[in-house]
């Protein structure tokens, strides 16, 4: 039974790190002196080509909108790329789009184009090109290859720039908005970190203890998030006659949490994972006679849980857990509430 529980707690912890999601990419509108609608004519073929790329979502652009002006930018006016990575945080993306559109002297438009990792803030891809006829047509063909390349299209094409540019398929717009519903969310972030702390209460036969801890968290994909946390129990101290008795208790957990987003701002989430219990007995009577015992449990997580985002770097954590020991102990119900920084 033993090894039953052990082999799916590994299978949970470790099989689930390679479930691979999907890259949401946040597409700026390009910088630059051209005109507004060939601005606006390249930024959809570039947002058509990643959205019919596998592996890639476009995040809507009424989010990025929404986005920007809550946060007083414009889009032609985020320049630098620390600042494009924390706006790109703030709208639930894993990747900016950033290009820039200069008309020369002769006609001809010089197009740079960039994909930002928006956790890093470091550059990806780049990569630039020119047209040679001073044409609108040949600028279109130009960018659906710049992007083309920079993503390695495999799958759909965008050949026909009628349907990319200024009317795009209802199935590319739905895949747009369900995306962006889903995953606007910054706990919904992969490669989010987050450290803080608990106040604990766990009970076993009707009698309850109360602790504090501490957890580490940290977002392998968007849903998926592990958590690594130490809690410590306040002593409890009995006393019969001239006996008396005192009770430590300790653990380690690592947990795998599974984030369903119910709003833009609360998380809930079921649990699994390894415990590691470290108890000490002392029993006495007055320095007459005394004893000591110790040891250690080893148990299995299940619980569930619920995150609200307060401000930007705080989220507020309730969650409950049900400990099965593997041997020797009772199992115990744990209720905690915490409090997260998140990086």
């Amino acid at each position: 039974m033993r090894k039953n529980f052990i082999t799916i707690a590994i299978a949970l912890l470790f099989c689930t790190v390679a479930i691979a999601e999907n890259q949401r990419v946040a597409v700026f509108d390009p910088a630059g002196n051209a005109e507004r609608h060939i601005n606006e004519i390249v930024r959809e073929i570039f947002s058509s080509v990643i959205v019919n790329t596998d592996g890639y979502v476009v995040l809507e652009r009424s989010l990025i909108d929404r986005v920007l002006a809550e946060n007083l930018f414009q889009a032609e006016g985020l320049v630098d790329d620390a600042q494009i990575s924390e706006m790109g945080r703030m709208m639930g993306a894993n990747l900016a789009f950033v290009t820039s559109l200069t008309r020369m002297g002769d006609g001809n438009f010089f197009i740079s184009a960039r994909l930002i990792d928006v956790m890093t803030a470091r550059i990806e891809k780049q990569q630039t090109a020119r047209t040679s006829r001073a044409t609108e047509t040949e600028l279109i063909t130009t960018a659906e290859r710049l992007a083309g390349e920079m993503f390695a299209q495999t799958t759909m094409s965008t050949a026909q720039p009628q349907r990319t540019i200024r009317q795009p398929t209802v199935q590319n717009e739905a895949v747009i908005s369900d995306e962006a519903q889903r995953t606007n969310n910054p706990i919904l972030t992969r490669g989010r970190n987050a450290i803080g702390g608990n106040l604990f209460a766990v009970g076993a036969d009707g009698v309850f203890s109360f602790g504090i801890g501490a957890k580490y968290q940290y977002s392998v994909t968007d849903p998926i998030r592990l958590e690594g946390s130490f809690s410590y129990f306040f002593p409890e101290h009995h006393s019969q006659g001239s006996l008396s008795m005192s009770f430590n208790w300790r653990e380690f957990n690592v947990n795998v949490h599974y984030l369903f987003s119910l709003s833009d701002k609360v998380v809930l989430y079921p649990l699994a994972g390894l415990n590691i219990g470290m108890w000490n007995f002392e029993a006495g009577n007055f320095g007459e006679w005394s004893e000591s015992e110790s040891g250690t449990v080893f148990g299995f997580n299940l619980g569930a849980g619920i995150d609200f985002q307060i401000s930007k770097t705080l989220t507020l954590n309730v969650e409950s857990r049900y400990n099965i020991r593997f041997e020797g102990w009772g199992n115990l119900f744990f209720t905690r509430v915490g409090l997260t920084y998140n990086f």
